[in-house]
């Protein structure tokens, strides 16, 4: 029987919980007093508490405040500030996005695309804006197809490679000329109020696989490749899988831009890595 009393024991305290004081503490326990609780002993503090309890009351007095109309008014009203915040900061960012496109001459004086800007509009793997310069300054009109495919696996590279690279002397000027551009157009974007760091521009110029994708493009086996660089292999896949995506895209805008010479260029460079476990269907094969 007391075993029985002991196992009943919780149940009874619940219930009588529920019973007697559950109706008043419908929406969880009551708060701690700031001043009996909390011994908080200050008269300008008591003075505000006062004052918020009498205003409580009276709201309690006024029907309005206990209807759902008021408190649908209340959401309906807090809902179209939120959504005019959120219009503002997107207003904000088109207008200086548009900006940045002008001053690239992207878009003309009227907001119109130009010839230019449709040729940046075939390039989504990288950043637009200086693929798009890179292009229009004849860079890789100086660059043969290996000399393409490393600079480019230096915008595509997610992983950042531990060791130092080592740069071959032909593509220490375009590398440079990747990360001038990279930082212009960071500071371009500053300048015109967009939330962005500069620094970010450049940091997202890897050249971890600079010499591994250039002797690839070569011809080298994969095997070999692997010991130029320290980034994993199944990264180097992704990179020269993501080259060759980019290079298609270049096609199309070298085409815009009416220079056939370049167009077959990125194609050869195209053709040249896409061979072996890289491009195999199955690696398991």
């Amino acid at each position: 029987e007391n075993e029985d009393q002991i196992l009943d024991q919780p149940s009874i305290e619940i219930n009588g919980w529920n019973g007697n004081k559950g109706r008043s503490y419908l929406y969880g326990l009551p708060l701690l007093d700031p001043v009996t609780d909390m011994e908080i002993d200050d008269d300008a503090f008591k003075e505000i508490l006062l004052r918020i309890q009498l205003v409580e009351r009276e709201l309690q007095t006024k029907t309005e405040y206990h209807t759902n109309e008021m408190k649908t008014a209340q959401i309906q009203a807090q809902e179209r500030y939120i959504a005019k915040s959120k219009k503002m900061i997107l207003e904000d960012e088109l207008i200086a996005m548009t900006a940045v496109l002008k001053r690239y001459q992207l878009l003309d004086s009227s907001g119109l695309v130009t010839n230019k800007g449709r040729c940046g509009c075939e390039i989504n793997s990288v950043n637009e804006i200086i693929m798009t310069e890179l292009l229009f300054s004849g860079l890789f009109n100086q660059l043969d197809e290996p000399q393409i495919v490393s600079l480019l696996s230096c915008m595509l590279l997610q992983d950042k490679s531990d060791e130092s690279t080592n740069v071959r002397d032909e593509m220490v000027v375009s590398l440079r000329q990747l990360q001038e551009k990279s930082l212009e157009v960071g500071q371009v974007c500053k300048e015109c109020k967009m939330q962005v760091e500069a620094e970010e521009f450049v940091n997202g110029v890897r050249p971890g696989l600079v010499e591994a994708a250039y002797q690839w493009t070569k011809g080298l086996k994969f095997f070999d490749i692997c010991k130029l660089t320290d980034v994993f292999e199944g990264s180097i896949v992704r990179c020269l899988r993501r080259v060759d995506e980019l290079l298609e895209q270049l096609q199309i805008a070298a085409k815009a831009m009416g220079t056939t010479e370049l167009v077959e260029k990125f194609k050869e460079a195209s053709s040249k890595i896409r061979r072996d476990i890289v491009f195999a269907a199955s690696l398991y094969l």
